[in-house]
């Protein structure tokens, strides 16, 4: 497990973090942002980190998410933690990628994340990791507030 800075003097967090996922992709990397910053966050999730931990937060919510990570290899919601954990706040207008549409759509069709995953070809926990993105980009805290807010901004049909 690697923590990764979004800000370091060479290299950004994000290209680290596809360094790291090309060179030794059974790390488990956590990417380390700011509040203010929230466009970093969506980077280094993009990038491949299994969450991202707000640095300005307290020691106690810090250490749940690096002992989530370490139980679960992502960070789970676990309710109104998991807001400040993961710095969903102040996101605006969201940068959807041609698989975040379609992976919103088939989330829309009330497909199980197993239905998801098979179909994808994936496993249930990368899945879960890019929903979790969806969630993020979104701001919303679960499936019912995604396919609601995807369903009134017409983001799906």
């Amino acid at each position: 497990m690697m923590l990764i800075d979004t800000q370091m003097p060479i290299m950004n967090g994000s290209e680290t973090v596809h360094w790291f996922r090309n060179n030794y992709p059974a790390t488990l990397l956590i990417g380390l942002c700011t509040a203010g910053k929230p466009n970093d966050l969506t980077l280094m999730l993009e990038a491949g980190c299994c969450g991202c931990l707000n640095k300005d937060e307290s020691p106690s919510l810090f250490m749940k998410g690096i002992n989530e990570v370490r139980t679960n290899h992502y960070i789970k919601d676990h309710g109104d933690d998991y807001a400040n954990l993961m710095i969903l706040k102040n996101f605006h207008v969201p940068d959807f990628t041609h698989e975040d549409y379609s992976l919103m759509q088939d989330i829309c069709s009330n497909k199980t994340n197993n239905e998801l995953a098979s179909s994808l070809c994936i496993s249930t926990p990368c899945l879960e990791r890019k929903i979790t993105l969806l969630y993020i980009k979104c701001d919303v805290k679960n499936r019912a507030g995604l396919i609601l807010k995807a369903k009134q901004e017409g983001w799906v049909i």
